[in-house]
């Protein structure tokens, strides 16, 4: 879990970071790649309703796979295609939003609440650890290699969360079964 969520930590961060020049990367000129950028704040709002009418009948596990899979697929629309930009980041944003949910209540539904503190703590401090660096390591990679190579590593890298999050599915899944 804690693999998981630092490494989405590490794809929000760079995306929130660098979205403009990798849409610019991607051929989308840059008013269109503002306005783009934009959707992301409405597209996490809609997750956290969307969470707010069903979420409570799901094992957070189920919307952590959502969230990682949203992830993952909105990148793969805006390496695409410059037209499906707008798309990919709106899926993106619903992830993103799912996300800033669940790094909560998955470690709450997974552990005793009297260790709940330990663990998200515990579980918090890779991830802003991740944070910290991923401006100067995201920074550093799209001025050697470029933009759309940096696109390229965040999507394999939400692939990767998507693999990581499958895997603790299995192995949780007593938990929720």
């Amino acid at each position: 879990m804690t693999a998981a969520f630092t490494l989405a930590a590490i794809i929000m961060t760079a995306v929130s970071i660098q979205l403009i020049s990798l849409l610019q990367a991607q051929g989308v000129g840059l008013t269109a790649a503002i306005g783009i950028a934009a959707l992301i704040g409405p597209a996490q709002v809609g997750a956290r309703l969307l969470d707010g009418f069903f979420g409570k009948e799901l094992h957070p596990i189920w919307p952590t796979i959502a969230s990682a899979v949203l992830v993952a697929i909105g990148l793969a629309f805006v390496l695409a295609s410059p037209l499906l930009a707008t798309i990919g980041i709106l899926v993106y944003g619903t992830g993103s939003g799912m996300r800033a949910i669940v790094r909560g209540t998955l470690p709450m539904a997974l552990f005793d609440k009297d260790i709940y503190p330990v663990v998200i703590g515990k579980i918090a401090r890779p991830a802003l650890m991740a944070q910290a660096i991923t401006p100067l390591v995201g920074g550093w990679i799209q001025g050697r290699w470029g933009a759309g190579f940096t696109l390229e590593v965040l999507f394999l890298l939400a692939v990767i969360n998507v693999v990581l999050v499958i895997v603790l599915f299995y192995k949780a899944r007593a938990v929720f079964a």
